[in-house]
């Protein structure tokens, strides 16, 4: 039989072999949690120009992430790259209130004149078990699993401006703070890269909700946001 890492060596060269495996004591324990999963993006970005990046990194980024900091220690895990964010957190409640703040955020940004002014928020929210470890490469805590892949596939078939939760979402934060968001049913939704048909609901908070009902009915109230 050939030896582990035969594949490895040229012709004429000592067999490479592979690290031995770790013995099954030693292994460490892999943690798992149910946790909140957002991840965002701006539609819009690929416009901006190169002198553009500075702002778009003090105003845009620098505002997610004073959004983040406000959270404390709810928030688990934080990571961006280029225009993408990725936050965990230790509820729904938490991921929901950065989610509706981020996107407060977004609006107040596109009132600006210029490229700024045409960005859009997609994000995405599930709450579901996730791993805890260690990046082997970044060589940092991180999260990681099968529903962090799903809850990214939602962000990108999100309306610019809108944000998609999943039925789990809305179901954990109807039993957290069932006052302050409203989950509205927004279809099976295909989502990215053929994963499949989901139902998916959009949020907003409940005071943002009743303002639009408001607006729709000419200022006067028609009912109690749900």
């Amino acid at each position: 039989a050939n030896p582990p890492g035969y594949w490895l060596r040229a012709e004429g060269e000592p067999a490479a072999q592979l690290p031995p495996a770790e013995p099954a004591q030693q292994q460490p324990e892999r943690q798992r949690r149910l946790v909140g999963l957002i991840f965002a993006d701006i539609a819009g970005f690929r416009r901006l120009r190169d002198e553009d990046m500075p702002r778009f990194w003090s105003v845009v980024m620098g505002g997610l992430a004073q959004i983040v900091d406000r959270h404390g220690a709810r928030v688990l895990f934080r990571h961006t790259w280029g225009d993408a964010l990725n936050v965990i957190t230790e509820d729904a409640a938490t991921a929901a209130d950065i989610a509706v703040e981020i996107q407060a955020c977004i609006e107040d940004i596109r009132r600006e004149s210029g490229l700024l002014g045409q960005i859009e928020l997609r994000l995405a929210a599930h709450f579901a078990p996730a791993f805890a470890g260690i990046d082997p490469v970044e060589k940092g805590p991180s999260y990681y699993g099968s529903q962090l892949s799903f809850t990214a596939r939602i962000e990108p078939v999100t309306p610019p401006g809108m944000i998609f939760v999943t039925e789990a979402f809305a179901a954990r934060l109807a039993l957290e703070v069932p006052e302050r968001f409203a989950c509205e049913y927004a279809g099976e939704v295909e989502l990215a890269k053929h994963f499949g048909k989901y139902r998916l609901f959009s949020l907003q908070s409940s005071e943002r909700r009743r303002g639009a009902r408001l607006q729709l009915a000419g200022g006067r109230d028609t009912g109690r946001a749900a």
